[in-house]
């Protein structure tokens, strides 16, 4: 299994715990978006890298608006 498919997975997981409005499916996302970030770098995908970047803040953020739920 590469990379990309344990990032893909963590992140489908995390759409769906935070379907569920649980706390933990932003930890996922984070987890999954940095996978997909140090994938894309391998692959010097820049504009991936770019976005997963971005998708790793919105987790953070996130997180951080959720903490007190």
């Amino acid at each position: 299994m590469t990379l990309g498919w344990i990032a893909n997975i963590l992140i489908f997981g995390a759409m769906y715990l935070i379907g569920c409005k649980k706390k933990s499916g932003w930890v996922l996302s984070f987890i999954g978006n940095v996978l997909w970030c140090i994938y894309a770098t391998q692959l010097q995908m820049w504009d991936m890298f770019a976005v997963d970047a971005i998708a790793v803040g919105l987790a953070i953020v996130n997180y951080w608006k959720w903490r007190k739920q």
